[in-house]
């Protein structure tokens, strides 16, 4: 989700709107990517009933 997230955020980068658009949009989506995958993976896990879930004991 969060590489999708990305790759819709890199034709915004083309737009010319000034020398700091480009560094600015390319922050911002790698700035949410991390945010978008912990999301994600609480999804995951929230969907997943207890006994599938497996623990690591390592």
């Amino acid at each position: 989700m969060a590489t999708w997230f990305v790759a819709a955020a890199l034709p915004l980068v083309v737009l010319p709107l000034g020398s700091y658009w480009a560094p600015a949009v390319l922050f911002l989506a790698m700035l949410a990517a991390p945010a978008l995958n912990v999301a994600l993976g609480v999804e995951i896990s929230r969907a997943t009933p207890d006994l599938l879930q497996a623990a690591f004991t390592g």
